[in-house]
């Protein structure tokens, strides 16, 4: 992240979900558990390609339950539609050693 706001506030939602106590995140692994093959009411595969901005990143935990092959596939997207001639914003996944899901 390269503007300073944005890391003000990237830094300030990471400090908050690492101190506060857990809420929601806890009954959505047990959903995700419980019934796997959950599936999204309208995806973000087809929405972020679209979308007005000039980057997306995906931060991804090596022992996440979120699959990586998601961020792969909208970065495919968006990359076929800037070769089309279409604005896409530019998509950047990273894997992080050793990381879950926060």
């Amino acid at each position: 992240i390269d503007c300073p706001e944005e890391q003000s506030v990237f830094a300030d939602y990471l400090h908050q979900s690492a101190m506060l106590r857990g809420s929601g995140e806890h009954c959505l692994s047990r959903i995700l558990t419980l019934n796997p093959g959950a599936y999204a009411k309208k995806p973000l595969l087809y929405r972020i390609p679209r979308l007005n901005v000039n980057s997306v990143h995906f931060l991804i935990g090596q022992n996440d339950w979120v699959d990586v092959e998601g961020g792969l596939d909208v970065q495919s997207l968006c990359s076929k539609r800037r070769t089309d001639g279409l604005f896409s914003p530019q998509i950047n996944v990273y894997g992080i050693r050793d990381a879950g899901h926060l």
